[in-house]
Order: C-alpha cells, then structure tokens, then sequence
C-alpha cells in the first residue's frame, strides 16, 4: 500500500474517532442516557472497526519509516490509555473519566502535529567510521544511510512521508544545505541535530544521487 493511501485511511479514521468519542462524551455530559445507550449499541461494531484501522494503521506508519519521534511516543501512550478509561467511564456512566479519555485523544492528535514539526532523532556519524582518510562524499554517504533512507530511499527516491524524489532535484548544494537545516513541507528541519560538516557532507553526497 502507498505510504499516502496509509497516510489518509489513518487520517479519515482518526477524524470519525475523535468524532464518536466527542458524541458520545456529550450524550453523557448532557445526562441523556438513553441516548447514549442508543449510540453505544449503534456504533458498537463500527466503533471496534475505526478503533483497529485507526491503531493499524498508525502502528504501520511507524514500522514504513523504521523510526519514531519522542513526541509519536507520547501520542502512542495516550491513545492506549484513553481506550480503557473511555469504555469504563461510558459504561459506568463517569464523566469525569470521560472528560479524561476524550482530552487524551485530542492531547495525541495535537502531538502529532507538533511531531511533524520536528526531525526524526539524528544518529551521529564519525569520521572514522567511513576510514580516516574519508573524503565528503563518503562521509556524506554515511550521514545520508543513517539519517535520509528512512523517507528517501537508498537512491533517493523512495518518496515515504512526502520526501521528495532527490534523484530529479534541481537543487544545488546552497538549496540542498538550506532544506536539511530548516526543513520544507513534511520534512522537518535538522539544524539542531546535525553538525555544519554533517550538513555539508550529506549536501555533497545528495548531488550525486543525480548521476
């Protein structure tokens, strides 16, 4: 499956998730109970269904990158958490628990966003590790294996997560350096992470993924 298709079914699901769990929440704040009950038996499968693709669907987008952000951690554990405290505050009728659940699930959707904001943890790479004698190109090459083919692929052009295809980049080595450290589009900056010889050397590296 297109990392994009995933991207969109985990979208859609997550939006009719936070939706009945919001209705539901509401029917119990609001005290109507038959109402609630109705709901809860209506949506009893269809609840299980979005609940299972929504976490899926998230778990697979992890496993495609091979890696996670401290951020997506957090989310993770508050999802999971809001599960059970939703099923027993709806089935107990506690709308205090309820409150807790709903605000979880919206706390893991607004550290997704701000997840996207930041880079995947940088694995540093010694100059030793490629030979002492290493030249730019072979440094950089070592930087690009540790920290790019997650989104870009070996060759550039695996496109996972919105990455853009370096092997038809018309970026020179000024453009290439500006977009490691400040990021553009879904790509998040690395300035922070990575060194200025790191930058350079992976800049360098890139250019030739075009040959």
């Amino acid at each position: 499956m297109e990392f994009s298709t995933l991207k969109l079914i985990h979208i859609i699901s997550t939006v009719l998730f936070l939706v009945l769990y919001l209705l539901k929440t509401i029917l119990l704040l609001a005290n109507k109970t038959e109402g609630l009950k109705t709901v809860t038996k209506i949506a009893k499968v269809p609840e299980m269904i979005i609940s299972t693709v929504f976490l899926v669907t998230g778990i697979w987008m992890f496993v495609e990158v091979g890696a996670i952000k401290t951020l997506q951690i957090i989310k993770l554990i508050a999802v999971v958490a809001s599960i059970p405290l939703a099923i027993v505050a709806f089935k107990k009728g506690n709308k205090a628990l309820a409150i807790v659940a709903f605000l979880l699930i919206v706390m893991s959707y607004g550290l997704a966003e701000m997840a996207k904001k930041k880079p995947y943890p940088s694995k540093s790479v010694e100059t030793e590790t490629v030979g002492a004698e290493a030249n730019p190109i072979d440094f950089g090459g070592a930087v690009y294996k540790a920290n790019c083919t997650m989104c870009h692929g070996e060759d550039g052009k695996k496109g996972l997560a919105g990455a853009i295809d370096l092997s038809t980049s018309q970026l020179d080595k000024t453009g290439i350096i500006a977009v490691v450290n400040n990021g553009r589009g879904s790509m998040a900056g690395y300035k922070s992470t990575l060194g200025e010889k790191e930058v350079d050397a992976v800049a360098e590296y890139i250019l030739t993924l075009r040959k």
